[in-house]
């Protein structure tokens, strides 16, 4: 979101993807890149879904995890998009 170049040392996933795209188009392979990290960061949250209902858990301590994984994903997203929006006059 933050269009950043590298993360912790390393390419960010849409330069990355990127950079592995070829061609000699640099504004196509910009959009393949986002697309692929947007993709990538779907499937990461499918997969976290998946991890959760097949942990084993009793239905009744699912319900109460799955009520602060909820939660969790509201304020995170609430937080990206304070720090993605534009900062009022």
């Amino acid at each position: 979101m933050d269009e950043s170049d590298r993360r912790r040392g390393r390419p960010t996933a849409h330069r990355a993807f990127a950079a592995s795209h070829g061609g000699n188009d640099p504004s196509a392979a910009r959009r393949a890149g986002v697309g692929a990290a947007i993709l990538a960061g779907d499937l990461a949250l499918t997969w976290s879904d998946d991890l959760l209902r097949t942990a084993g858990l009793p239905p009744e301590r699912l319900v109460e995890v799955w009520e602060l994984v909820s939660a969790m994903r509201h304020e995170i997203v609430h937080g990206q998009h304070r720090d993605a929006a534009p900062v009022p006059a």
